[in-house]
């Protein structure tokens, strides 16, 4: 079954933020690239197996919260029926709480597909 990825606006923001960090800190472009189509990439493979990651245990069990990790990048998102939601993008040192989450007012954006 595939599934449809739709990317949050924090989590648009997110991988911005991540860019421009890395080119700000004088990181070499190419490494930079290549860090945000590794992450991009790894959004996109969500449409095959999302659960294949683990569920986000810090919150409710009711949810189905997962999170992915791509070099110091955590990719959190949630499975409803045959949608994944990509909530945020977040460095792995940072105290992920719910504040990270989507706000319940926010409308996802659609992943291209390749």
């Amino acid at each position: 079954m595939n599934f449809e990825v739709e990317i949050s606006y924090k989590a648009n923001l997110d991988i911005r933020h991540i860019y421009e960090y890395y080119v700000m800190n004088n990181f070499d472009l190419n490494y930079v690239k290549h860090l945000i189509n590794g992450i991009v990439s790894l959004i996109k493979s969500l449409e095959y197996l999302p659960e294949r990651y683990p569920r986000f245990e810090l919150l409710k069990k009711e949810t189905n919260v997962r999170y992915a990790v791509y070099k110091k990048s955590k990719i959190i998102y949630e499975i409803m029926g045959d949608k994944v939601y990509i909530l945020r993008v977040i460095h792995h040192s940072q105290n992920i709480t719910t504040n990270f989450l989507l706000a319940e007012n926010e409308i996802p954006y659609v992943v291209e597909s390749d």
